[in-house]
C-alpha cells in the first residue's frame, strides 16, 4: 500500500491510502502540513514515515 498524493499547495499535501495491488483507494483522506505531520484525529493512524516529503508548491498563476 502507498500514500497517494492528490495535491500539494500552500504547505499542505492531500491524499489517500491506496492499495498498490488493486489500485483501490481505502481509508480516510490524509492531510499533511509542511513538517510532514498528519493533521486531524482521523488521520493519526497513518504511519508518518510513509508520508511523501512535503515541499511548498505555489498554485498556478500566483
Amino acid at each position: 500500500m502507498v500514500l497517494e498524493v492528490w495535491s500539494g499547495h500552500l504547505g499542505e499535501w492531500h491524499g489517500q491510502l491506496r492499495d498498490t495491488d488493486t489500485g483501490t483507494r481505502i481509508g480516510e483522506e490524509w492531510i499533511a502540513d509542511q513538517r510532514g505531520a498528519v493533521i486531524g484525529e482521523a488521520y493519526k493512524w497513518l504511519p508518518l514515515t510513509r508520508l511523501p516529503p512535503v515541499v511548498d508548491v505555489a498554485p498556478p498563476n500566483c
